[in-house]
């Protein structure tokens, strides 16, 4: 069950993902490769008492992780025939090990890998694990047939890092101790006791904070800023206010939440979108998202993530926002104004007149009074990061900061 695998080839294997602008080398364990290799894999039935699994554990600091990528470091006989059954856990504390994996928080199964490079695999989660400031556990378990693709393992380190990791084979087949439960990986004779941990590198995105925060003061004008059904298309309208950044390093925008009312909650798509500013008023998109369903609608008060994370550098931008809902259904929905100000004022646009206003296009609230609203401000808050999105090592091409298998002990 030991393999050693070239400097080369473990380090071709990290450096074939593509880049990604969007998303941040959250935690990295790949120092002090070791040749040896932990099993971690589901094999055909024939084979079940060998069936094991592995897992390392990881500390997320405040404010928490959206963990999109996970990357290991493994071997294997043929690359390209596995999936992979992802478990994000919780902590426990006890047994022979300081802290051990303990409930599922995040549960993925046969996540077929984005890369397999003999062995070391780039896993895109199907959706993003989100995890507050704690210590969790990332388990995998490698299903894969040993008569077509051989065996795979999970490289381990001389180095630990927190708690150490830990191993289980229900099966009995390899013949150890470690059958029932988790046991630390150095006592179950499979690999060297010098090793202690295993090799992966996490990636996503900070869990979003707000960076720009107008949900006080509550006013009692009620905005329109609907998409109706075809037969009210005259009454379709967006609303829009501002926010400015005044951080050199810009924001990323993740998510977008709003204060409203309706009729029926539950019934809305948003389309939402960030604009540049254009002399006070909206102009051209920068970011935008479609007929998008919110994280939650709370009697038209939204929250919604963008699809994508808009980097914004410093300066003023609009945020726009309709509502797309069957008003026969769901009633009307309406964006809160704000008794105070900030900026420049809200913004309100018409295109079909249905309010007989004559703002067909962008006008501020105040000037149109839409539904007799003539505050200078909506109600929403902005959140996302404003620590900057970087490339890791493997990513920029720059080695240094990891050991690969150059210099195995």
């Amino acid at each position: 069950m030991k393999r050693t695998v070239a400097a080369v080839a473990l380090a071709t294997a990290l450096l074939a993902v593509p880049a990604s602008a969007q998303l941040m080398t959250l935690y990295s364990q790949l120092e002090q490769a070791h040749v040896d290799g932990l099993p971690d894999q589901d094999f055909e039935p024939t084979f079940n008492a060998f069936d094991s699994t592995a897992a390392d554990d990881f500390v997320v600091p405040p404010p928490g992780w959206l963990l999109y990528r996970i990357r290991t470091v493994g071997s294997t006989g043929v690359a390209g025939g596995a999936t992979v059954d992802v478990t994000i856990r919780a902590n426990v504390i006890g047994g022979g090990n300081p802290h051990l994996p303990g409930a599922a928080v995040c549960t993925y199964y046969d996540v077929v890998p984005s890369d397999d490079l003999a062995g070391s695999l780039t896993i895109d989660l199907p959706s993003p694990c989100e995890l507050g400031a704690g210590i969790y556990w990332l388990q995998l378990q490698v299903a894969q047939n040993s008569a077509t693709h051989g065996n795979h393992e999970w490289r381990t380190s001389t180095t630990q890092r927190n708690s150490e990791a830990v191993w289980q084979n229900p099966g009995a087949g390899f013949g150890t101790n470690c059958e029932i439960g988790w046991w630390p990986m150095s006592g179950c004779g499979i690999v060297a006791p010098t090793t202690y941990d295993l090799l992966f590198q996490l990636l996503g995105q900070l869990q979003p904070v707000p960076l720009h925060d107008q949900t006080d003061s509550p006013g009692a004008g009620l905005v329109p800023d609907q998409d109706f059904q075809p037969a009210f298309d005259i009454f379709d309208a967006q609303a829009a206010d501002d926010f400015e950044i005044a951080d050199p390093l810009g924001w990323i925008v993740t998510r977008l939440e709003t204060v409203g009312q309706t009729g029926v909650a539950g019934g809305a798509t948003l389309d939402v979108a960030i604009h540049e500013n254009a002399g006070g008023l909206p102009g051209a998109a920068l970011c935008q998202g479609s007929n998008l369903t919110p994280r939650s609608d709370s009697g038209g008060s939204f929250s919604v993530d963008l699809p994508t994370p808009c980097t914004l550098a410093m300066g003023t931008y609009w945020l726009v926002l309709q509502t797309n809902q069957n008003s026969s259904t769901h009633g009307a929905h309406y964006w809160r104004g704000r008794s105070t100000s900030s900026g420049l004022p809200a913004a309100w646009r018409n295109p079909g007149n249905g309010y007989g206003t004559g703002c067909t296009s962008w006008g501020t609230v105040a000037s149109c009074a839409p539904n007799g609203a003539t505050e200078s401000d909506l109600l929403f808050r902005v959140m996302g990061t404003n620590t900057t999105i970087f490339a890791d090592g493997f990513e920029t091409g720059n080695t240094a900061g990891w050991a690969g298998c150059v210099g195995c002990v």
